[in-house]
């Protein structure tokens, strides 16, 4: 089989093949030839094979008036549209399997699967841009004769289809998971923007400076226009268009609404402070007196992917983080908590409080805040 691919390279590369004749006669036999297929044997491969009214060009069959696999031949750079062709051909046979090539290129399919042509395309093979190599071994692992006999070819057709559908799935979702990122920022995310700026001016900025920014991001998706050049291989980050900056004097907002103000009651009672971190230090300090004996389970409820926010010691708010001990403060004797957090954990961490001592978070203690 190496040998003859590497002879079909040659002649493709020198324009040998002029026409479907000569790909049906000096690559798709010899190749079928080499994957075990009886080419003389009529029962076996079927040249112009009739369906309805139709003609395909080859049926192979695995077992005897049985077709398994239809291949329709084209010439060289003829293949376009064919695939519509071929499918109708194969659905009304039953036909499991179907392969579309001009010689150079062998797309192979799954007919009865779901989805547009391309969805059901499990590969799309070029002999003159793999190695001989990795030729033989898509071709076997999807016409050997024995595979399509014992059915490992369609099982394994099967799986790939499979495996391609999920990251399928997968990619349309990375445009929702995108909007929920940069609507309901993670403080990962958020303390990774203030670092990587840190790193790059020497100043670090306020988390909530950087909780806004990425709220004032767009939440969708783009992609380059088609008069835009593209690059041969994009990158994921070239996918994503990249948003003007915003005038500074534009209030931060929240999504199709004005931020907000800061308000904080606790029981009916306003909460005083001149900023978001006064207050929910005020809260936090209302529950822990209210509730004393839950000051544990507020603290196992406040913590974080990589952070505690609440334990015993300073060290332990942020562990391996010496560099944020600035923002460690006593919150009750023997407590502390970080206030090295955005507005958003604020939020969760007074909710996740609120829980614990089994208070209904939003009537018994409120805390709004900016975009929140």
């Amino acid at each position: 089989m190496i040998d003859l691919l590497h002879k079909i390279a040659g002649r493709l590369e020198s324009g040998s093949y002029i026409n479907e004749a000569a790909i049906r006669i000096g690559i798709i036999e010899p190749v079928l030839a080499k994957l075990g297929w009886d080419t003389t044997d009529p029962s076996t491969v079927l040249p112009e094979f009739s369906s309805h009214g139709r003609r395909v060009d080859y049926a192979l069959c695995a077992y005897p008036a049985r077709p398994s696999v239809f291949i329709e031949a084209k010439a060289i750079g003829k293949v376009e549209a064919a695939d519509r062709q071929l499918f109708e051909y194969a659905f009304h046979e039953g036909v499991p399997f179907a392969v579309l090539t001009d010689g150079r290129t062998w797309s192979f399919y799954l007919p009865s699967a779901q989805g547009s042509y391309e969805d059901r395309r499990l590969y799309k093979l070029d002999l003159l841009e793999r190695s001989p190599d990795e030729c033989e071994r898509i071709l076997k692992r999807y016409l050997s004769y024995e595979r399509q006999r014992s059915g490992a070819a369609q099982s394994d057709a099967q799986q790939d289809y499979a495996s391609r559908a999920n990251e399928r799935m997968a990619s349309d979702t990375l445009a929702r998971a995108w909007s929920e990122i940069v609507t309901e920022p993670d403080p990962v995310l958020i303390e990774l923007l203030v670092e990587r700026t840190e790193a790059l001016c020497g100043i670090r900025p306020p988390l909530e400076a950087a909780e806004n920014f990425i709220l004032m991001r767009p939440a969708t998706f783009s992609r380059p226009s088609e008069s835009q050049s593209l690059p041969s291989k994009p990158t994921p980050q070239q996918d994503v268009a990249v948003p003007p900056s915003r005038p500074s004097q534009e209030p931060p907002r929240s999504r199709g609404e004005a931020s907000r103000k800061l308000a904080a009651s606790f029981r009916g009672e306003a909460i005083a402070g001149r900023d978001a971190t006064a207050m929910f230090l005020q809260l936090l300090r209302q529950l822990v007196s209210a509730f004393p004996d839950r000051i544990e389970q507020i603290a196992t409820a406040a913590k974080g992917r990589t952070r505690n926010h609440i334990a015993r010691t300073a060290a332990d708010v942020y562990p391996d983080r010496p560099d944020l001990t600035h923002a460690v403060v006593e919150l009750i004797p023997g407590w502390f908590v970080g206030t090295n957090i955005a507005n958003r954990e604020k939020h969760r961490i007074v909710k996740a409080a609120c829980e614990a001592c089994g208070i209904a978070f939003g009537r018994d203690l409120i805390f709004d805040l900016p975009n929140i």
